[in-house]
């Protein structure tokens, strides 16, 4: 098979990467485009084609041998839910998902995590309280939801 046939069949099915020997990079991509997972077939990727694996989908993440702290970035910023699978999230990795989708702090909330964490998730949906441990409840929290309710 030559090189252009390959590219095409990879653009109508990127998991088939899996079965190419000599990767080439416009192989890649077109698998990549075609089905962002299929990073877990690609030898020896580039930061370059993991960032546009997660930028095709941020759950790429999920198949992505010891990401790079960029990596992970951009698949948080691209897919809030994938910090689930980030083991200790920064402060500014937690603020990131929280941001864009407050309930993402039921993956990573706990004794260490900051108020603001806490007011950002809030301000971007108020089901994010529910998420909050009651010890993590300090006045500012509180407030900010009754604020956020229309009862101060």
């Amino acid at each position: 098979m030559n090189k252009l046939s390959i590219i095409d069949s990879l653009r109508r099915d990127g998991e088939l990467i899996r079965y190419v020997f000599d990767q080439t990079p416009e192989m890649i991509k077109a698998a990549i485009k075609q089905y962002s997972h299929s990073i877990k077939h690609v030898k020896n990727p580039t930061e370059d084609i993991l960032l546009m694996a997660v930028n095709e989908n941020g759950w790429a993440l999920e198949d992505i041998d010891n990401p790079s702290p960029k990596i992970i970035q951009q698949a948080v910023e691209n897919e809030p839910d994938v910090i689930e699978f980030v083991k200790n999230p920064s402060e500014e990795l937690q603020l990131l998902a929280a941001s864009k989708d407050g309930e993402t702090i039921e993956y990573f909330v706990n004794s260490n995590t900051s108020e603001k964490v806490l007011l950002a998730a809030m301000r971007q949906t108020i089901d994010a309280y529910h998420y909050i441990p009651e010890d993590l409840k300090s006045n500012a929290i509180k407030n900010e939801r009754k604020r956020l309710l229309n009862l101060a």
